[in-house]
């Protein structure tokens, strides 16, 4: 399916996996281009989330965006519907956004574009799925990173606007930023987490077997993150520290997330820092790379090891390795606590938003979206304040 739109701009759908295929390497090199640090915007990344959580093809829809015969952006959305009382919303969802149940992994979606014609691509993408799509679904959802900012009504195409469109501010992921400097002795760090990593370093190197942080690469990388899991599997279970979710309960995860990280190591844009004890992996953890920011993902820890600040030894080891690639930022992931904040209070917004069809069925729809999500946030904070008082 193509069509051609303002700005020259030709588009297509994609939707099976061999179609994917055959864009891979312009993908890639758009992702270049795009200068996005995201690394869950990387087409194999987000190929693999299609595959693995969006098996059926025809819940698919990947606009690409071509001028001169150039790829300039990719939007890949997929159907998704939400169950709200007597109403069944339908929307299409950009892939990784509002993950959770289906994939605790994937912090961060985004439409992929140039960097150099970012917001002429943009506006052409968003008014293209808006006139072919939203007559048939409730609502569009999207989400802006940093550098796109917020998003602009003027991408609502006049006519849709006065059918009664409008774009609704979600929400905002948060997530902790390290700035890093040119050394790891120009590093400010709070005297707290100074002696944190002194007690870890004299800890580990107190043990009577040698103990070192490795980083696996590259072809290493898929039993490095296999070794990861089940170490995170082991946190999960433990019951007398902070309560941690298990990612990996169900095999389906932890197969997206061995090939997800394997198609980025490809592309040398990830890699999983191991803590070893006598060459025994004791603590892991998932590196993700774009552009000039480090992403700390998904990690683990050998209970037996708890106590000798291998977690800690691994995020040092992971900004000492970010320095000497000159990289400029360490992003500890989404949503800030006390863990996180230690080593850095500067945050970073991702902005999300609907974009709301004129009907009433999504005016309802959309009522009740709110409700249950303010009911379940209430929920969610007071089982967090719960467990935290409990250990």
């Amino acid at each position: 399916m193509s069509g051609q739109g303002p700005q020259r701009y030709v588009f297509d759908v994609l939707r099976s996996d061999e179609e994917l295929r055959g864009i891979e390497a312009e993908w890639l090199e758009l992702f270049g281009r795009s200068l996005t640090r995201n690394p869950f915007a990387h087409p194999a990344w987000v190929t693999s989330w299609l595959r693995h959580f969006v098996g059926d093809e025809r819940r698919r829809l990947v606009l690409t965006a071509r001028s001169g015969g150039e790829l300039m952006g990719v939007a890949p959305f997929y159907k998704r519907t939400y169950r709200l009382g007597p109403i069944r919303a339908r929307c299409l969802q950009v892939a990784g956004g509002s993950p959770r149940p289906e994939d605790p992994l994937t912090e961060m979606s985004e439409i992929l574009v140039a960097r150099e014609r970012w917001r002429t691509t943009m506006r052409a993408l968003v008014q293209h799925v808006i006139v072919g799509n939203l007559g048939s679904y409730d609502w569009i959802g999207l989400t802006m990173t940093p550098e796109q900012g917020w998003f602009d009504d003027e991408w609502v195409p006049e006519a849709w606007q006065r059918r009664g469109v409008f774009a609704a501010h979600k929400g905002i992921r948060p997530f902790v930023l390290l700035p890093l400097p040119a050394s790891w002795e120009e590093l400010a760090l709070k005297r707290n987490l100074k002696e944190a990593i002194r007690r870890s370093k004299n800890r580990l190197a107190a043990l009577d077997g040698s103990s070192e942080v490795v980083f696996a690469e590259g072809e290493a990388v898929p039993e490095a993150v296999r070794r990861v899991q089940a170490l995170h599997r082991r946190r999960a279970a433990m019951r007398d520290h902070l309560p941690h979710s298990d990612y990996f309960d169900e095999e389906a995860y932890a197969r997206f997330a061995r090939d997800a990280s394997a198609g980025l190591a490809a592309t040398g844009h990830a890699s999983v820092a191991l803590c070893h004890v006598d060459a025994n992996p004791v603590a892991g953890r998932v590196v993700l790379r774009a552009h000039g920011d480090v992403f700390l993902s998904f990690s683990g820890v050998d209970p037996a090891y708890w106590h000798l600040g291998a977690a800690t030894a691994l995020i040092v080891a992971s900004i000492r390795e970010a320095i000497s690639r000159r990289e400029r930022t360490l992003n500890l992931s989404l949503n800030p606590d006390p863990a996180k904040l230690r080593w850095s209070n500067q945050l970073e917004f991702h902005n999300e938003f609907l974009v709301v069809a004129p009907s009433r069925r999504a005016r309802a729809a959309l009522q009740l979206f709110w409700q249950v999500r303010a009911g379940k946030s209430l929920a969610g904070r007071r089982q967090v304040i719960k467990q935290r008082g409990r250990s």
